[in-house]
């Protein structure tokens, strides 16, 4: 069952195991290596936040394709349930010049979030 497990995890990592980790002097490298793509692909998946801002980003694109893909303040509160990240997400992300939040005129008090590097 363990050699099993082994050669099914050297088929998707596509490098043999070894049995024991590497000491520090000899093979130090590959551990950071390893820890790199790990962190790589940590931040690869989106958090609530983006993964949120990209469904309305999407659906604003399909119910009026002529409009810049605006996203409202408020429907983000309306999905995610924790306003302190909402806030914190968007405070991150507009320091990142990621995107832009500005104040709508609609006479309320409501800010719309349109993404940086969005593609016309």
């Amino acid at each position: 069952m363990v050699e099993k497990r082994q050669r099914l995890l050297e088929a998707v990592r596509g490098r043999p195991q070894m049995d024991h980790p590497p000491s520090l002097q000899q093979g130090g490298q590959e551990q950071e290596q390893d820890l790199c793509e790990a962190e790589a692909e940590a931040a690869a998946v989106p958090s609530d936040l983006e993964a949120a801002i990209a469904f309305l980003r999407d659906e604003m694109r399909v119910t009026c394709p002529q409009l810049p893909p605006l996203v409202c303040h408020t429907q983000l509160c309306s999905m995610l349930a924790d306003k302190t990240s909402i806030e914190r997400g968007l405070d991150d992300c507009r320091r990142r010049n990621v995107l832009r939040v500005f104040k709508l005129a609609t006479g309320a008090d409501e800010h719309g979030i349109l993404l940086m590097h969005e593609p016309r």
